[in-house]
């Protein structure tokens, strides 16, 4: 799922919102509503920093930890979320 030139590379971060440390081995997956490529990625789990990379191109859609949606707007680069 990594991208080895990194031109797609969509980084998730998953911190708590109380003490803003990494939140690690928690299941992400996005769900991408754009027009012409809809649907779901499958769930990664967070590594030691917290992090999952998917290997897509910037897209609409919602980012789901574990089965929350926690945002919904535009996916490119690097997203931090506070969960």
């Amino acid at each position: 799922m990594l991208s080895m030139k990194g031109q797609n590379l969509v980084t998730i971060k998953v911190a708590s919102k109380t003490t803003a440390r990494p939140l690690i081995n928690k299941s992400v997956s996005l769900g991408i509503s754009d027009f012409l490529s809809g649907g779901f990625t499958n769930q990664v789990h967070t590594d030691s920093n917290g992090e999952v990379h998917f290997d897509i191109e910037p897209c609409n859609g919602a980012v789901y930890v574990g089965e929350q949606e926690i945002y919904m707007g535009r996916i490119a680069g690097r997203i931090l979320l506070y969960v």
